[in-house]
């Protein structure tokens, strides 16, 4: 009787330890994919938090292990493209394109690419801050002081001495950097690049206009005729008594086609409403067809900036067209050009509006990547002035690979 009662103490002693030592609810815990496995062998963690069988092979680009041999995301997972950061990274004309969002955990935010690096958001990367000068080898836009990094399909192979280098769009030289000028890439659009690099030894100060007896006594390192001369967007690049005109000029070591400030002819006029033939006949050096009609005549067209700079042409005193800016090639030039054209939606929507098809807009140019309308520019005033923070850099979204107003990144 002694010996139960003495075990029925020591048992009740020993539950009563027991519930002090142990809480009523044991903690949970979940497993991180980015941390130690602490699933069970044979299993791994999921982007859930959750324990699952291992599988043969990667099940997808997520930034988990699914087949559990400590190596995430390896395989052919995403065809022709990469897996990066738990997410599919395709090229296309040298822009990186997305193929869906990666998930949070696996972002570059500030909290995990800390000042002064930044994120590029089109890698999902953290890369050097934008530090990168005029001229400099670069991989991306985001490490370039001016914001933009190019390669082949932007500009010339003959100006890329490494994969890609940092530039800016650019109207005349005195918008680079120094021991850069501004030239003519062929494919619509002017940027800035090492003076060496087109076979130019050194560039001086005189502008456009001025006298000069070398290359190396103009700013730009072209010298034409006696007078310094230069790459430009519009009449208003070139100064009084000059025009900014198709042309072919030397520099440094080859020809170079595009638009250029060139001698006011008294023979041609650049005004929408004077006919030509050819693009000869007009002081731009752009001839283009007005109207769909086969009565509709070829009007000399100016160079432009944006399609609202364009204004309109009217056609025998009757029809009235309104102009757009657009990229084309001249008839007898090698070089793609932004002159104004017939075209523009006069109720369309304006930059960074949506957009499904080209007639939406008033530039009749709607990206068909951002679903959102866009237009040709020079600068980043011409795309912020309609649409806060949009910048003027080449689209791959569009052929040519030319400037067109793109929106922050």
């Amino acid at each position: 009787m002694i010996r139960r009662a003495l075990f029925t103490l020591v048992a009740a002693l020993t539950i009563a330890a027991c519930t002090a030592i142990v809480p009523a609810e044991l903690p949970s815990f979940a497993c991180t994919p980015q941390g130690e496995n602490v699933c069970a062998a044979g299993s791994y963690c999921t982007a859930a938090a959750s324990c699952a069988t291992c599988q043969a092979s990667e099940l997808a680009c997520d930034g988990v292990d699914e087949d559990c041999n400590g190596v995430v995301d390896d395989g052919s997972l995403c065809g022709n493209g990469a897996c990066i950061n738990g997410r599919c990274e395709v090229t296309d004309g040298g822009e990186v394109i997305d193929s869906g969002p990666a998930p949070d955990v696996y972002r570059c935010s500030p909290q995990n690419c800390p000042a002064p690096s930044v994120c590029d958001d089109k890698r999902n990367r953290c890369v050097a801050g934008a530090s990168i000068a005029e001229g400099g080898a670069c991989t991306g836009d985001s490490a370039c002081a001016g914001g933009l990094c190019a390669g082949a399909g932007v500009v010339p192979a003959a100006w890329i001495e490494s994969e890609r280098f940092c530039t800016r769009t650019c109207c005349s030289s005195t918008d680079c950097a120094a021991g850069l000028v501004c030239a003519s890439a062929g494919t619509g659009g002017r940027y800035c690049v090492k003076a060496s690099v087109l076979g130019i030894p050194s560039v001086g100060t005189e502008s456009v206009g001025e006298s000069c007896s070398s290359p190396a006594a103009c700013r730009s390192g072209r010298c034409d005729g006696g007078a310094c001369t230069d790459a430009c967007c519009t009449d208003s690049s070139c100064g009084s008594g000059r025009r900014c005109a198709v042309s072919a000029v030397t520099a440094g070591s080859s020809q170079e086609d595009g638009l250029h400030c060139q001698a006011t002819s008294s023979t041609a006029s650049t005004s929408p409403g004077h006919t030509c033939a050819t693009s000869s006949d007009c002081a731009s050096g752009v001839c283009r067809k007005v109207g769909p009609s086969l009565i509709d005549p070829e009007l000399c067209m100016a160079p432009c900036c944006s399609s609202s700079a364009c204004g309109t042409a009217t056609v025998l005193l009757i029809s009235v067209y309104r102009l757009r800016c657009s990229y084309e090639r001249p008839d007898g030039s090698s070089s793609v050009v932004a002159s104004c054209r017939e075209g523009a939606n006069a109720t369309g929507k304006r930059i960074g509006e949506a957009c499904t098809v080209d007639g939406d807009c008033f530039s009749n140019q709607c990206d068909s990547v951002l679903g959102k309308c866009t237009d040709v520019c020079c600068s980043n005033d011409d795309c912020s002035r309609e649409a806060a923070g949009w910048r003027c850099i080449p689209s791959s979204h569009a052929s040519p690979n030319a400037p067109r107003c793109q929106p922050p990144v």
